[in-house]
C-alpha cells in the first residue's frame, strides 16, 4: 500500500534550522507538498521538483549537496496584439544546491544615481538600494529595509540592519569605493554567518558560533576540517555536469549526468500565431559510483513523462548477482566428486 506523505512547509519550519536556510526543494514557505524519494509536487501548483542527493557529511559545520530541477508551464503569449497563448513546459537543468547559508546571497533589486563629487571628481554616481536575502532558487526571500542603500559618492558606503519578515536574519553590506567591492555578510539567529563578494574574489566563507569555516570557492567546497569534500562541475550543458569527490580509502566517486534521447520541442516564435521546432538534449540518466542510476523521460512538450528509481536498478543489480551464484551453487553441487 502506498502511503501519501504530506509535509507542511512554512517559513517558521525553514528558519528552525541553520541547515533550513537557503535550502532549494521546489517549494515556496506556506505551501503543502507531496514528497517522495525523488520527486517533490507542489500541491498548489502540481509543480513536481525533483531532487537527488550528492553528498551529505557531518562536521562542526555539517555539509549537504542536492541536484535539483524543477519543472516549470507557464503561459506564455508572444505578441499581445495577437493574443495566441503557448504552453510551455520544460525541466531545467539540474543545479547543485549546498546546505545551509551557502546557497543564501544577497542582491540589491534597484540603483539609482546622484549628482556629486567622488572619485572621479565631479559626476553621476551609482548608490544600490532595495536589498533582500533569497535562496538560490529564488523562492525564499527575506526583505530588509527598502531604503537602506549604499553609496559610491553622496551617501554611507555600509549597512547592517535585521530582515523585516520575522526571518531574524542579519545582512551587513559594505562597499569599498576604491574598487568596486561589494563585502556581504548574513548572520543567522544561530550565529551562523557568511560572507561573500560581489566585484571581488568568488570564495564564501561560513562559519559558526565556534569558530569553525567552511569554504565554497568557485566549484570547490571544503569543509570545517580543511577537507576538499567536493568538486562540482556543472558543464556547459545540462547532461554535461559531473560530481567528483574522495572517499575515506582515497577513492575518487563521481557521480555524472548523461544524456537522453533528443527531443523535437514546440517553441513560440516572435511572429504571432506562429511556432517553431526546436531540438532539445534533456539528462536522460544520474549515474552513481555503485553502477546504479535514475533514469528521466521526456515528453515533446517538455514535461516529465517517467523516471526510474535507482532502487529499482539496485534490486535489478542484486536479482542478477544471486541468479549467478544459485547457478554457480547448482553446478557445483550436481559435479561428480
Amino acid at each position: 500500500m502506498k502511503i501519501l506523505t504530506i509535509t507542511i512547509v512554512c517559513l517558521v519550519s525553514l528558519l528552525s534550522s541553520i541547515a533550513a536556510v537557503g535550502q532549494q526543494d521546489g517549494v515556496p514557505p506556506f505551501s503543502i507538498a507531496d514528497v517522495h524519494e525523488v520527486d517533490t509536487v507542489d500541491l498548489l501548483t502540481l509543480v513536481p521538483t525533483l531532487n537527488i542527493s550528492v553528498q551529505s557529511k557531518p562536521g562542526p559545520i555539517p555539509f549537504n549537496y542536492t541536484l535539483t530541477s524543477q519543472q516549470v508551464c507557464y503561459q506564455y503569449v508572444p505578441d499581445p496584439s495577437h493574443p495566441t497563448a503557448y504552453i510551455l513546459c520544460g525541466t531545467d537543468w539540474f543545479t547543485g544546491v549546498p546546505s545551509g547559508l551557502v546557497a543564501s546571497s544577497s542582491v540589491s533589486q534597484a540603483t539609482g544615481s546622484n549628482w556629486c563629487t567622488g572619485n572621479n571628481g565631479l559626476a553621476w554616481y551609482t548608490y544600490y538600494t532595495h536589498w533582500v536575502i533569497k535562496s538560490k532558487d529564488g523562492l525564499d526571500v527575506h526583505p530588509v529595509d527598502p531604503n537602506l542603500a549604499i553609496y559610491n559618492c553622496g551617501g554611507p558606503t555600509s549597512f547592517t540592519t535585521t530582515t523585516t519578515d520575522g526571518s531574524a536574519l542579519t545582512l551587513s553590506v559594505s562597499l569599498n569605493v576604491s574598487t568596486g567591492v561589494q563585502t556581504v555578510t548574513i548572520t543567522s539567529a544561530h550565529g551562523e554567518s557568511i560572507t561573500s563578494y560581489t566585484g571581488g574574489p568568488s570564495t564564501k566563507t561560513v562559519t559558526d558560533p565556534n569558530g569553525n569555516t567552511a569554504t565554497m570557492n568557485g566549484n570547490l567546497f571544503t569543509d570545517s576540517l580543511g577537507v576538499q569534500t567536493l568538486t562540482a562541475n556543472e558543464g556547459p550543458y545540462s547532461y554535461s555536469g559531473s560530481y567528483q569527490w574522495y572517499d575515506t580509502s582515497n577513492t575518487l566517486k563521481q557521480i555524472a549526468m548523461a544524456a537522453g534521447a533528443p527531443i523535437q520541442k514546440s517553441v513560440p516564435l516572435w511572429c504571432a500565431d506562429h511556432t517553431g521546432s526546436a531540438q532539445y538534449t534533456p539528462v536522460g540518466q544520474v549515474l552513481f559510483p555503485d553502477g546504479t542510476f535514475i533514469g528521466l523521460t521526456l515528453e515533446a512538450t517538455g514535461r516529465v513523462q517517467s523516471f526510474t528509481l535507482r532502487l529499482v536498478e539496485r534490486l535489478r543489480m542484486d536479482m542478477a548477482l544471486l541468479i549467478i551464484a544459485f547457478i554457480t551453487w547448482w553446478v557445483r553441487s550436481i559435479r561428480p566428486a
